[in-house]
């Protein structure tokens, strides 16, 4: 894991198109071109922001502040885009914008999960499986950044 050995490493750019599948279909994480390494004994940096809008965690959109866990709130989106198969911001009926987690929250809460579900699975999944994945998602797309698990801890909740 990128956030768990030395040097440690941040991403900067978790996104469904940097996520590859091998041939034995486990992910690998691709295209380290906005990565940053934490140095020693430091929790973040400081930096002009980079990556894909939708999936920037608030603290770095707004501030610049970058840490391990602003690619746990970015892994959180891509959970529920994979979820519920809507892209990261999406225009409403009146053109506003918003955010998949503002849409999922309120869903999840009430405890809707199969309106969050990708309509394309034709409810052919695991509902237990479904309601963990999306309240992991959430987990990691949490506005403060303490209130995010580690990504050793999002392993340990999927398994």
């Amino acid at each position: 894991y990128l956030h768990h050995h030395t040097p440690h490493i941040i991403h900067r750019d978790i996104k469904a198109s940097n996520v590859l599948l091998n041939s034995d279909f486990e992910a690998q994480v691709a295209d380290f071109g906005f990565a940053k390494l934490i140095p020693e004994g430091a929790t973040h940096v400081t930096t002009r922001v980079k990556g894909t809008l939708g999936y920037l965690a608030p603290e770095y959109a707004m501030f610049g502040k970058a840490a391990e866990r602003c690619d746990v709130y970015s892994f959180g989106v891509l959970l529920l885009e994979l979820a519920s198969g809507k892209k990261p911001i999406e225009k409403s009926g009146g053109g506003d914008k918003h955010s998949i987690v503002e849409w999922a929250l309120p869903l999840v809460c009430d405890k809707r999960y199969d309106e969050v579900a990708d309509p394309k699975l034709n409810q052919k999944y695991n509902t237990e499986e479904l309601k963990r994945v999306l309240l992991v998602a959430l987990a990691c797309a949490q506005s403060r950044p303490e209130k995010r698990p580690t990504m050793l801890e999002v392993v340990e909740l999927l398994k």
